[in-house]
């Protein structure tokens, strides 16, 4: 193997290089050196290989120094040793599951780690001789992210081949975010007089922010995707225009307690957890010593760490929140559904002007002459007994209209620009004209504040603030009236307009549909009374038919039995001529009756008859009893 020829005289002593190698000593002061006890950095480099995982976080718009020590104690095979490393935007897994619980590297992405000229002076990343450490002078975020390993080509088992280097950074928010226009911030009242007006205020936003359509959240034991609200309000903020903006952005959480007890954990979700947990460990240091006041400046430190890195720090003694927009996740193990590089959150903004205060003239006055103290105006503070009445009102939810007055003793107008009375809440918000329709408490041109369509947060007190008479240029420090109020939550609530009119539509329907079906159930109900009387004449006809068969029969059976009586009778009574003669006329006279009856006998009378009624109830008899029948209950 050829070595470098021309090294400098340290570095021979200690660092040799293959001639093929594409990385190049440093050429500046090496003041770095090797640990002297060789039993101690022996154990500290096998416990760094035992945790696989050194995360380095650097921020975003870096180009600082940034070193990397390649965990050797002895440096007599620097020949075999070289840095490698894998790109993160490199295509494919970075992590392979040789065993259970036991993860290695993907070898086919790394290349040899090679210096390249960042500028016109300084080639970056270099190597420094004495212990073979990698330095970038001038780190840059967009060129310089991935997983190095100091690699011992002669020993594949060596600790240092175990040491996994993660430099990885945290991306802006605003790529993964969408506008997203809140109707909540077109009703509060940009116009403030004190932060924290302008706290409360955006406190509303972000409640609203926070509510908006519920988020995708994914929850893989122990890995739980999530959202975060946040803004950027200052702290201290001096009169002017200000636009907040409240970001609503997707979290990794994870909770550190699980650490013991993995064994429950897939392995994707192990190598997941214990890769966060090394790279933001210092999010849960605060609260980890007995001393509060090392804890107090623990928990600063955590703060100013995630400041540098660009992402909001949630510092609670539960959970660690890992933004989603830390580049590792390129690398790490792919869940089903668990895509935080993807997910997409929201941002809206709120303008603010924050109102200069009004200057008393004298206070400029007072500045002016503030050269000249024989001249300075002196001024005496004392207590004042500042009293104003306080009055309870109690109203419903849902109110119509409230209506409160300052009751003045002398007539006021808030009508024009100048106006004598302003309104304030005990958080100091203000309220004046109202300038949009929307609003829904605002100040009338009589001063009045009045309140439209009471909801259940409108609860507070209501002070009434009037100019000094003194000064009709600034307000009185206290105000002359104040109002509690207090709103109720009602037992009932008459349906509004808009309700009473879905409601009438919808009984309307239902009263149309109830008519179609009884429409339908008369044409039915006709149809099956019309085939009734059809079937009831087809019966009455074969009943007639019937009646007037088994009448010509009972008649003539009756006439039969007439003339055999008659006969008898002439037959016994033959031998006196003058009775034949009477039963002959008789005989006649009862044939003429006989069918004068015949023909005067209509068929409806006997329809009407006993004779008829029991015909249609023996309905189905035949003709010969239905004759014995008649002949039993029927003598002429």
């Amino acid at each position: 193997m050829q070595l470098h020829p021309e090294q400098d005289q340290t570095a021979e002593k200690f660092t040799q290089l293959r001639t093929d190698s594409p990385l190049k000593i440093c050429e500046w002061e090496d003041n770095t050196t090797l640990q002297h006890n060789l039993r101690a950095c022996e154990v500290r480099t096998i416990d760094m290989a035992l945790k696989h995982h050194l995360p380095v976080l650097v921020p975003f718009v870096s180009v600082g120094p940034l070193d990397l020590a390649c965990e050797v104690c002895l440096l007599d095979n620097s020949s075999d040793l070289e840095w490698v490393w894998a790109r993160r935007n490199q295509v494919g897994p970075l992590f392979v599951l040789q065993s259970p619980g036991n993860w290695i590297l993907n070898w086919s992405l790394f290349e040899p780690v090679s210096t390249q000229p960042d500028s016109e002076y300084v080639e970056t990343p270099c190597l420094y001789g004495k212990s073979f450490t990698l330095h970038f002078d001038q780190l840059n975020a967009g060129k310089h992210l991935g997983t190095y390993v100091c690699m011992d080509r002669a020993k594949p088992d060596a600790p240092t081949n175990q040491i996994w280097y993660h430099v990885d950074t945290i991306n802006p928010y605003e790529p993964t975010l969408d506008q997203l226009d809140l109707p909540s911030k077109y009703e509060l009242y940009s116009k403030v007089e004190t932060l924290s007006q302008m706290q409360s205020l955006q406190k509303t936003v972000d409640t609203d922010l926070a509510a908006y359509q519920e988020y995708e959240n994914f929850y893989h034991d122990p890995i739980y995707l999530t959202s975060l609200v946040f803004n950027n309000l200052p702290k201290v903020a001096s009169c002017g225009t200000y636009t907040i903006r409240a970001y609503r952005s997707c979290f990794v959480r994870i909770q550190p307690d699980s650490i013991y007890d993995m064994t429950r954990f897939t392995e994707e979700a192990k190598l997941i957890y214990t890769t966060l947990m090394y790279a933001f460990d210092f999010l849960v240091s605060h609260h980890q010593y007995d001393d509060q006041v090392r804890n107090v400046a623990m928990r600063s430190a955590a703060k100013r760490r995630s400041v540098e890195l660009g992402f909001y720090a949630n510092l609670n003694l539960t959970d660690i929140y890992v933004p989603c927009q830390y580049t590792l996740f390129y690398h790490l193990p792919k869940l089903k559904g668990f895509k935080p590089l993807t997910t997409r959150g929201f941002y809206t903004d709120m303008n603010y002007d924050f109102v200069c205060p009004e200057l008393d003239p004298m206070d400029l006055i007072n500045l002016a002459l503030e050269r000249d103290v024989t001249k300075m105006q002196v001024q005496l503070l004392g207590f004042d007994d500042v009293r104003y009445m306080k009055i309870e009102k109690v109203t419903i939810e849902g109110s119509q209209r409230i209506q409160l007055t300052c009751n003045l003793n002398r007539p006021v107008d808030c009508s024009e620009v100048h106006k004598d009375v302003i309104w304030k809440t005990e958080s100091g918000m203000t309220f004046t004209r109202r300038t949009m329709l929307n609003e829904r408490i605002y100040m009338s041109g009589d001063c009045s504040l009045i309140i439209q369509k009471v909801e259940r947060n409108d609860s507070g007190v209501y002070q009434c603030f009037t100019r000094n008479p003194k000064n009709p240029t600034m307000w009185s420090r206290s105000p002359y009236i104040a109002y509690r109020l207090s709103i109720e939550k009602a037992n009932y609530k008459l349906p509004e307009l808009n309700e009473f009119f879905v409601g009438l539509i919808i009984l309307s329907i239902w009263a149309i549909c109830i008519a179609i079906m009884w429409l339908i159930l008369m044409a039915y109900n006709y149809h099956v009374y019309s085939s009734a009387l059809i079937v009831a004449a087809a019966r009455k006809r074969k009943h007639e038919e019937k009646l007037s068969e088994a009448e010509n029969r009972f008649l003539q059976a009756q006439l039969l039995t007439f003339g055999e009586e008659q006969t008898t009778e002439r037959s016994d009574a033959s031998g006196d001529d003058s009775e034949v003669e009477r039963w002959e006329e008789e005989e006649g006279e009862a044939d003429q009756w006989v069918e004068r009856e015949m023909e005067e006998t209509d068929v409806d009378e006997y329809s009407k008859s006993q004779y008829y009624n029991r015909m249609d109830s023996d309905d189905h008899m035949g003709e010969e009893s239905a004759t014995h029948e008649s002949d039993e209950h029927y003598v002429i």
